[in-house]
């Protein structure tokens, strides 16, 4: 999905900050000092948070463009820059393990992944828990702990089959399950054939080597 800048939050928030300043700046005149002062911090505050959406649409941008390319080392390049900079980082923290989860999960390091996911998943928060369960599912079915990634995509598909954002991920994961543990054998997914992790070729691998023996000698 494709990230674009959320040009009327910009908007939005650039009035009401400017607002606030215009308001705090009468408020002293007035000699309403109480008043400038509370008009001054909402202005801070929502100069804040201007800055923070900037940041965080320029980091989703950039890490996006570099991801489409496949430019993965670029990527954690740069997710490297972004994690030693005391002032941006606190901007990004949440956005940045997510960017970083799927790049980890592009370069097959799947422990730093399972980091990102224990990093993300601390705090019990519902959607982090659903923004990483694809990754995850694929993470425990390249290891063989198909009960962990049965109830993992089970959870998963109850509670976001209706959401347009997870569709692709939960179509990818319904065909993997049909073909390592159904005989049905359709079409693969264009996401799942031209997928950017290798853990997921890495899985149908394993289920065409199994599949091939059991069919004894035979000749292509």
């Amino acid at each position: 999905m494709k990230v674009k800048r959320k040009v009327w939050v910009y908007a939005v928030t650039a009035v009401a900050t400017a607002v606030a300043v215009a308001g705090s700046i009468v408020a002293f005149c007035e000699k309403l000092y109480a008043v400038g002062v509370i008009v001054a911090v909402l202005a801070l505050i929502g100069s804040f948070c201007l800055a923070g959406e900037v940041v965080q649409d320029n980091f989703r941008l950039k890490s996006e463009k570099l991801f489409a390319a496949r430019k993965y080392d670029e990527e954690r390049e740069m997710l490297e820059s972004v994690q030693k900079n005391h002032l941006l980082f606190p901007f990004v923290r949440e956005t940045f393990y997510l960017v970083a989860l799927k790049n980890a999960v592009a370069r097959d390091d799947l422990a730093l992944a399972r980091a990102y996911i224990d990093r993300l998943r601390h705090g019990g928060e519902r959607g982090l828990k659903y923004k990483s369960a694809y990754l995850f599912t694929l993470i425990l079915l390249d290891e063989g702990d198909f009960p962990a990634a049965r109830a993992e995509y089970e959870d998963f598909r109850i509670h976001n089959e209706q959401y347009a954002l997870y569709q692709s991920q939960l179509e990818v994961l319904g065909a993997l399950f049909n073909r390592l543990f159904t005989k049905n054998d359709a079409p693969l997914p264009e996401a799942a054939v031209n997928s950017p992790y290798p853990v997921v070729k890495r899985i149908l691998g394993r289920h065409f080597e199994e599949n091939a023996a059991s069919y004894g000698n035979w000749e292509e």
